[in-house]
């Protein structure tokens, strides 16, 4: 209350260094202004030091390089302290050794937080792409060590082929004699040439594939010395004389001899010989009608040189017909001057020239014939092809100087034409077999005997190619045990004459998966006549009817199918319109099973029991004209008489036999009139002889005792009306 200015508090900061900025601490004087101790702000980040009074912006410095991350903070200091930095130029703040200024190496990493990592620092390296160690310098990667793939080098010229670094020089092998000319070449990265180049080099006779220097006789002439007296033929004047190199008095081939020094050389005595020959070729077989052979014409030692063959001949144009005259490869009569061939007159004329002449034995002429398809030529014959004189014409040899040299000449030898294979005699038809009794393998098939006959070599051996049921593989022997497996077995027989015309047979053996039993059936009783009958037999569950011809009361089922087994089990056997069954167990009889049964007859209606109804059945057939196979003609003979009756009686109330026994079922003693016409059999109604509504053994007894009524006739039954047709009375 002493200052009149002053008359209310002051809200102020505490200024405890005196620097004239307050610190948080708040205060009130009672004075117009801040006095010392005291500021107006509160601004002060450190009120114990006087020289700092305002926070600072700097950045995190984690690694203590004294290098500022790009994480900001803020400091009550004039400066940055430890742990923080005035600048943010630090570009890993985890690692001290990484800052501005560090010294970049090649790591991988950017040490001096300049332009990147590693930078002017890398190696160049260069792609391998084909693993040869060398590499390619169009494919760089700059890196601290070589990626993979890549080398230090850049030396590959031929990046992608590892079998090359540097390209391959080729040259051109115009000739293709495998060796190249230096003088025309490509490189290339090519393991392989280019077509029509190779890899060596050195042929100065580029276009000659015979050399590869020109030698003695020059590019494109062989230095070929016949007669190997160490003379190119291209400078010898003889090329196929060793003793001459020019052809003398008696020209090439002759020596220039003078045994009784006449001054008359010893050739100039020499009378040649001309002759024919067969060539055997293996391209042209010989001696088979429509095929070709040929005939060589040659000549002996001229005894001077030759410069002319001149051929005269005949042939048997019945037999041969020629097709080419040609001068023979590699002879020195190789030019042809005349040829005309007369197949008329069957004659050749040919001549045929030497450039050089020849004073040697040599072959002029090859003559291509055919044999005549059909021409009687089998054995040997001779006179086929001769020398001979055509319009005053001989064969003659011209020696260089125009002498003309008579010849003696040899005509062909005899030879022989047949173009016919052996003829088989003896192979069977295709057969087919059942497999023997007893064995489940197969069959036994004896080998037949087969022969082969040669109109030219007599006889000839057969061979066999037997091929089994699921083989590919032939054997070439009959089996030994003579048994031949189930399935189809293809044998073929073969033979084979000197010339090696071949002759084929093949055929079948076919064994099928059965085996067959011939049944002997007996029929019991008097049987007089002869009758085809159907029999029925049963194996297992399957049954078989087979028509049996019968000769009296014996006949034989032939081949009835039975499945393969090692052992056959029981048969049943039954005359299906007359017997009652019988079975029995067949026997292995060789290839075959057999049986013997003797059939009880009088079942008429194959009901397998003998009973009043086969009665009925007798006496409604009973004086009708019938098939010997009638089911009620027991006896075979043309009607159903009293004879058959006997089989009915005699065997009456007996019952069929199964492979088990008995059959099931009981005969029957009576049948009433109403069941027979409600069972649709009228026509049995006739054998109620006694008219009391059954047929039963009163009926059998009043026909033994006096046959038919008169007033039933056979054929007939009694009716409310009379006499009525019989119906139904077959069964």
């Amino acid at each position: 209350d002493a200052r009149a200015a002053v008359h209310a508090l002051l809200p102020v900061f505490v200024d405890g260094d005196g620097d004239t900025y307050g610190s948080l601490t708040g205060a009130s004087i009672c004075e117009l202004a801040a006095t010392a101790g005291y500021s107006a702000n509160s601004t002060d980040c450190d009120d114990t030091r006087a020289a700092v009074h305002v926070r600072i912006d700097v950045y995190l410095d984690a690694d203590g390089d004294t290098y500022g991350s790009t994480i900001p903070a803020s400091i009550c200091e004039l400066t940055a302290t430890a742990g923080f930095s005035m600048n943010s130029t630090d570009c890993n703040d985890a690692v001290a050794a990484i800052h501005p200024g560090a010294t970049e190496v090649c790591n991988e990493v950017d040490d001096n937080c300049v332009a990147g990592i590693d930078e002017g620092v890398k190696t160049t390296f260069y792609g391998d792409s084909d693993g040869d160690g060398a590499g390619d310098a169009s494919s760089t990667a700059d890196a601290c060590s070589a990626p993979a793939g890549y080398v230090a080098n850049s030396n590959d010229q031929c990046p992608s082929n590892s079998a090359l670094v540097n390209q391959a020089t080729y040259y051109l092998d115009a000739d293709s004699d495998g060796t190249g000319d230096a003088s025309s070449a490509t490189s290339s990265c090519s393991s392989t040439p280019p077509s029509g180049y190779v890899t060596a080099s050195g042929d100065s006779c580029p276009n000659d594939a015979t050399k590869l220097a020109p030698g003695a006789c020059g590019c494109g002439t062989a230095e070929t010395d016949s007669d190997g007296d160490s003379t190119p033929n291209c400078i010898d004047s003889c090329p196929n004389d060793a003793s001459k190199t020019a052809p003398g008095a008696c020209g090439c081939g002759s020596p220039d001899t003078d045994a009784n020094h006449d001054g008359t050389a010893d050739c100039t005595t020499i009378t040649p010989a001309m002759a024919l020959a067969v060539v055997i070729d293996s391209d042209l077989p010989p001696f088979s009608p429509d095929e070709m052979f040929r005939v060589r014409v040659s000549h002996g030692n001229p005894g001077r040189v030759i410069s002319q063959a001149r051929i005269s001949l005949a042939y048997d144009k019945t037999a041969v017909m020629p097709i080419t005259v040609t001068p023979v490869a590699g002879s020195p009569f190789a030019t042809e001057i005349t040829e005309t061939i007369n197949t008329a007159t069957g004659t050749i004329r040919y001549v045929v020239g030497s450039t050089y002449g020849s004073g040697s034995a040599a072959a002029t002429a090859d003559i291509t014939f055919v044999a005549i398809d059909g021409a009687a030529l089998c054995g040997d014959v001779g006179n086929l092809v001769w020398f001979t004189t055509i319009s005053s014409q001989t064969s003659t040899l011209l020696s260089v100087g125009g002498d003309a040299l008579s010849v003696t000449s040899t005509p062909l030898d005899e030879i022989r034409v047949d173009g016919t294979g052996p003829v088989l005699t003896g192979v069977p038809a295709n057969q087919s077999f059942s497999c023997d009794a007893g064995s489940i393998v197969g069959a036994v098939v004896l080998e037949p005997e087969v022969i082969a006959t040669d109109g030219c070599d007599s006889d000839r051996p057969v061979t066999l190619a037997i091929t089994y049921p699921g083989s590919t593989t032939p054997v070439t022997a009959w089996p030994a045990s003579n048994i031949f497996p189930i399935g189809v077995t293809t044998v073929v027989f073969n033979s084979e004459d000197l010339l090696g015309n071949k002759s084929t047979e093949s055929r079948t053996i076919t064994v099928l998966d059965q085996q067959l039993v011939d049944i002997t059936v007996t029929l019991d009783g008097v049987v007089g006549g002869n009758s085809t009958r159907d029999i029925r037999v049963t194996v297992g569950a399957t049954s078989t009817i087979v028509p049996v011809s019968f000769t009296g009361k014996v006949g034989v089922a032939t081949g009835v199918i039975l499945p393969t087994a090692a052992t056959q089990s029981c048969i049943t056997v039954k005359d299906v319109d007359h017997s009652i069954s019988r079975s029995g167990t067949p026997i292995a009889s060789g290839a075959r099973y057999t049986l013997a049964v003797t059939l009880v007859q009088g079942d008429s209606n194959d009901d397998n029991v003998v009973d009043i109804l086969d009665f009925s059945y007798f006496v409604a057939s009973r004086g009708t004209p019938v098939a010997t196979n009638h089911p009620s003609n027991f006896n075979a003979d043309t009607t159903v008489n009293n004879a058959d009756l006997s089989f009915i009686s005699v065997n009456f109330f007996q019952i069929g036999e199964s492979c088990s026994g008995l059959v099931p079922g009981h005969p029957l003693a009576r049948v009433s009139v109403k069941d027979l016409r409600r069972a649709g059999m009228d026509g049995l109604v006739i054998a109620d002889l006694t008219h009391d509504g059954w047929i039963d053994s009163a009926d059998v007894a009043e026909y033994l005792a006096h046959g038919m009524p008169n007033d039933v006739l056979p054929g007939a039954v009694r009716g409310a009306s009379g006499v009525q047709p019989v119906t139904g009375a077959t069964p």
